[in-house]
């Protein structure tokens, strides 16, 4: 009876604590592809940028899974994930992200955001209340107050259209460093042209920045902890006259792809984050 006991928990230890790669089928009906790795009362949903995809986060898989369950997730439009809808706000990214975490039951969510992916975060622990546990925002958002210009954006896209997959071209204007600069061309899809899809995506960013940032924010009611470059100067104290939960970490000598550049660094920086902030919530 003990060896039939034993063998039940160890198989039911293992069950819980497998890796899964599958889909999640969002309410305009894309698949939406996500991994899952370990297990345990806390999760770390990790939201990818424009352009790339849930491989972003290659290097904090091993270091979180044996504490948390980690979740990483291509948004629809990018990576694995289907590209058939009509709706590319960061709203309906929000809901997607949400969806997911309820249908997976997770609880103690914590939502890391990259990028765009700092808009999609937000929105989704807007939709999770109590379900969450904290927003990281990754090297976006760096004020809270910004202009809605549909022509600057459209002229942003262009110019990123014009060099996708250009290395000369992205090494000089966002990395200086050629292996960040192949791991970032290594993650777009085939084809010589960016995908049409990617516009209205990136330019509802934009919008939302502009429109529904503040708004968004002032909605949650949970630690909003930054990880951002020194490359853009963050306005600290414009963040936090609009929320006050908010806190600014800095890596110094680093660019928009931080989390490449020092790895072990935003391990730390971020399991330091979860520590304290699950204190703050007991």
């Amino acid at each position: 009876m003990k060896k039939l006991i034993l063998i039940a928990f160890i198989l039911l230890s293992f069950s819980c604590s497998r890796d899964i790669k599958d889909f999640y089928n969002t309410d305009d009906n894309n698949k939406m592809y996500y991994e899952s790795y370990g297990s345990g009362e806390t999760a770390i949903v990790f939201i990818h940028g424009w352009s790339v995809n849930c491989r972003s986060w290659d290097e904090q898989i091993d270091f979180f899974k044996d504490k948390y369950k980690v979740i990483l997730v291509d948004l629809p439009g990018f990576g694995k994930s289907e590209h058939n809808r009509q709706d590319w706000s960061m709203q309906h990214y929000g809901k997607d992200v949400a969806g997911l975490c309820r249908d997976l039951e997770l609880k103690n969510v914590y939502l890391v955001g990259w990028s765009m992916g700092t808009a999609v975060v937000v929105e989704a622990a807007v939709i999770l209340g109590n379900e969450a546990k904290a927003v990281i925002t990754v090297d976006q958002l760096w004020q809270t107050e910004n202009d809605s210009d549909i022509t600057w954006a459209e002229g942003w896209f262009d110019t990123e259209a014009s060099r996708y997959k250009d290395f000369n071209a992205l090494n000089n204007a966002y990395t200086n460093d050629s292996t960040l600069t192949v791991r970032l061309i290594g993650m777009m899809p085939p084809g010589d042209s960016m995908p049409e899809w990617w516009e209205p995506s990136v330019t509802s960013f934009f919008k939302w920045s502009a429109t529904d940032l503040k708004s968004s924010v002032s909605a949650l009611k949970i630690p909003v902890r930054a990880i951002n470059g020194s490359w853009v100067n963050t306005d600290e104290e414009q963040w936090k006259s609009l929320y006050s939960d908010y806190k600014l970490t800095v890596f110094e000598n680093s660019n928009h792809f931080l989390v490449w550049q020092y790895p072990q660094k935003f391990n730390e920086t971020l399991f330091r984050i979860i520590v304290e902030t699950s204190d703050l919530s007991e």
